[in-house]
């Protein structure tokens, strides 16, 4: 099949551009803070304003319209995985508006098809080579395709046969006022319009939405209608040169569905979202109401002779979901993607893919929970899909790209600065530029955008792309926002602003930095994670935070009073009991007055007993523990090695220590115990190479020591 290009439909100068309602082409939904059906002619399909390419070395070509001066402007650009631009082309092309389609076609040239509404010609399909140098076009009068305005409630499709006929399938605003499709037939070799008429060899009205494809010499269309006929059809016929019989022969439609309600009804209740060419078949997939669900996805599998088709339900949503802007990408092997969102509760809530065969069949499927922006078509490569968020309105020119792959399940959004000039002053959080919070809370983060605009126009949009450097210690709720649409606040007269929000949720202490981005603009705040533990005296910056941060949790260690941690301050041999007598479970035991120095209303009284007991930690032979005695290294070596052969563990080693330059300072006693614990990690020598055996250990040390061996018991 060849590729299609889709691009944004735009209106004429001084008409507002509702961009937050316009979405992947063959889709409809509101916008993000609504994404229901509603009544009226909702379900109509709207020109996407942006198509998406993946490069054979990964860059990514983005098509999209820029207006400046009042006129249209093509851009190409090229861009890396980062969301950098690599480098840009601009096309300008006739007319005012925009079909929705760049056809990128097997004789490798480009057409699309624009217009103006009105006028003497109201369509243009124009012709460029491999490298957009403009070749030729056909203008299609007012009067000979009888539309007053091209590409109204619909789209437009292309596609060219074997025989170098074009056939562009669109939608039109009629001279008598009504609306329906319209079908030309272009002679490509020399751009001669050889069909075009009044009602067209596939009629239908109203036509919500149009596909177009075709094999060998033959025309595919398929049309989304809600009066002659109220359904889903797909027509097929035959196509000449002129001067080789009749222009289109063999003339075939099958209604693949009708639709419940009044003819004219403008709401169907449905949408349609591609068609694709199997190898036996044809597939159009698209949205429908069924009788026990909400609306979900259906695949309509159609036989190639049109003969017969079958209507099959591909996922079954709850009545509070809803189907986001769907696309039908094309794979190898007679595959297809479809990519699309869901909604729920009036938010977008997930974005989805899911691979089927040409007969409806579901192979694989996938989800991840972020909202799914898609103002564009799609592209898919080698296990990755690309889409994005395309927005052209008073407030600028915004761009955001996504890939998603779907092999490894990397995801990645990134804001693209497309170069142009916007009408944002700042961006601002509202927190400042510093905010502080403690391990394990969450709520709701504001940046705040100023712009002028707002005063005349709060209904302007802007997607913003937010990043935080470290995600293990701070987690935001998404990567990519939409600034709020049902309010604005004009602080003065001179400063007037939207909000742009987020939630985050501290994860764990440390320091990061939260960006949002927004065009050109970006808004910082460097967010402190404190510790929920109350101590004040432990510094994230220091080697021991986490540590002492896990010791303090698991109930091993506690400060010396409520605030302070001391990490700096010598262990007892009280406080090392105590430690290990909480590893230990804290067991039940009876008090005994083993030690002189020990009393019963002591601290560490039971904690003492436990351990002399259980032979982890001796007194020092005159009747006296020493409790309150700091311990050295080595003496916790050895209470360690104790504690783990209490545990059941093998303690014997043959640790060479001879890298030490102190080693030999070790006392006797202690050495076994030494090389047990080097040979674990649970000690390790200073950057000098020395182990300070006889030194006296700190409480950070300790902490450290302690939680090795914790964690190696707990194996």
């Amino acid at each position: 099949m060849e590729k299609v290009l889709g691009l944004v439909l735009v209106l004429l100068l001084g008409i507002q551009i509702n961009l937050v309602e316009t979405y992947a082409k063959g889709s409809y939904s509101n916008d993000p803070e609504n994404v229901y059906y509603g009544s009226g002619s909702e379900n109509e399909a709207n020109a996407v304003e942006s198509h998406f390419e993946i490069n054979e070395d990964g860059t990514i070509c983005v098509y999209y319209i820029v207006w400046e001066s009042g006129d249209p402007t093509l851009y190409i650009d090229t861009i890396n995985t980062d969301g950098r631009r690599i480098s840009r082309k601009t096309i300008d092309f006739f007319g005012n508006r925009w079909g929705g389609t760049i056809y990128e076609a097997p004789d490798h040239n480009y057409y699309i098809a624009t217009g103006e509404n009105e006028g003497g010609d109201v369509f243009y399909i124009s012709k460029y080579d491999s490298q957009w140098n403009f070749l030729d076009k056909v203008n299609i009068s007012a009067e000979d395709s009888y539309t007053r305005k091209p590409f109204i409630s619909g789209n437009s499709d292309m596609t060219l046969t074997e025989n170098n006929i074009l056939a562009v399938h669109a939608a039109r605003g009629r001279l008598d006022g009504h609306q329906s499709n319209v079908t030309f037939l272009i002679d490509t070799e020399n751009m001669q319009l050889i069909y075009t008429s009044q009602w067209g060899i596939d009629y239908v009205s109203h036509s919500f939405n149009q596909f177009a494809d075709s094999e060998g010499s033959t025309v595919v269309t398929v049309d989304h209608g809600d009066g002659y006929p109220r359904g889903v059809i797909i027509h097929k016929y035959d196509v000449n040169k002129p001067g080789n019989g009749a222009i289109y022969s063999n003339y075939k439609e099958h209604l693949v569905f009708s639709i419940d309600g009044e003819i004219g009804d403008n709401y169907t209740g449905i949408t349609v979202d591609g068609l694709g060419t199997g190898e036996n078949n044809y597939l159009v997939v698209g949205t429908k109401y069924f009788e026990e669900a909400s609306n979900n996805i259906f695949a309509a599998v159609i036989e190639k002779d049109l003969s017969s088709s079958k209507l099959k339900q591909l996922i079954y949503l709850p009545d509070n979901q809803n189907i986001l802007n769907m696309s039908l990408l094309e794979m190898e092997g007679n595959k297809f993607l479809l990519l699309y969102g869901i909604g729920e509760e009036q938010y977008y809530k997930a974005t989805n893919y899911m691979v089927i065969s040409s007969a409806g069949e579901i192979l694989k499927q996938g989800s991840k929970e972020v909202p799914f922006y898609c103002t564009g078509e799609p592209a898919y490569r080698d296990g990755k899909i690309v889409w994005g968020y395309y927005i052209d309105n008073s407030l600028g020119n915004f761009l955001v790209l996504n890939q998603w792959n779907i092999e490894t399940g990397e995801y990645i959004v990134s804001n693209v600065d497309v170069g142009t000039e916007n009408k944002i002053k700042s961006l601002e959080f509202e927190d400042g530029s510093v905010l502080e919070i403690k391990e394990g809370e969450e709520g709701e983060i504001i940046a705040d955008l100023f712009s002028d605009v707002f005063k005349s126009s709060s209904t302007s949009m802007a997607p913003a792309v937010w990043k935080v450097t470290d995600p293990s210690v701070v987690e935001i709720k998404t990567e990519e926002s939409v600034l709020s649409r049902a309010s604005f606040e004009q602080l003065s007269e001179s400063r007037a602003h939207k909000k742009v929000q987020n939630y985050l949720r501290a994860k764990r202490p440390g320091k990061v930095t939260l960006s949002v981005l927004v065009g050109d603009k970006k808004g910082e705040i460097e967010i402190f994670v404190t510790n929920s533990w109350g101590i004040t005296d432990v510094p994230m910056n220091n080697w021991y935070y986490n540590t002492v941060s896990e010791v303090y949790k698991l109930g091993l260690m506690t400060g010396i009073d409520d605030t302070h941690f001391a990490p700096d301050k010598s262990m007892s041999r009280g406080m090392v009991a105590t430690a290990l007598y909480r590893m230990a479970g804290a067991p039940n035991v009876q008090y005994r007055q083993i030690f002189i120095d020990v009393p019963k209303s002591a601290y560490y009284a039971q904690a003492i007993t436990w351990a002399y007991q259980n032979k982890v930690i001796n007194g020092y032979g005159n009747g006296k523990f020493g409790p309150d005695d700091n311990v050295t290294r080595e003496e916790m070596a050895v209470m360690l090695c104790n504690f783990a052969r209490f545990n059941g563990m093998k303690v014997n080693s043959n640790q060479n220590l001879g890298n030490f330059k102190d080693y030999t300072s070790i006392t006797a006693y202690a050495v076994p115990s030494i090389k047990w614990t080097v040979e674990k990690g649970i000690i390790t020598g200073t950057e000098d190479k020395k182990l300070n055996p006889i030194s006296e250990a700190t409480r950070a040390e300790c902490a450290k020591m302690l939680l090795l061996s914790y964690k190696l018991i707990q194996r």
